[in-house]
């Protein structure tokens, strides 16, 4: 379970975050879906040693869970 503190650094370095986003293009790594969700449109996912590039996170999402 979070602690106060925790909760607090996690919204407020999601605010921060989502300000850099409308001037910059960052590159994120998760396993996280709701981290993804609330900051990435498109992704990519290695695989086997190859990495796929997708427009569309939810076509990411799809082949993740199939990975897995």
């Amino acid at each position: 379970m979070p602690t106060t503190a925790d909760t607090a650094f996690v919204r407020k370095a999601g605010t921060v975050f989502k300000k850099r986003l409308e001037e910059a293009t960052l590159v994120m790594v998760s396993h996280n879906p709701k981290q993804l969700e609330a900051f990435c449109r498109s992704a990519a996912v290695l695989a086997s040693g190859r990495l796929h590039f997708f427009d569309r996170l939810q076509d990411a999402k799809a082949m993740y869970n199939y990975v897995k």
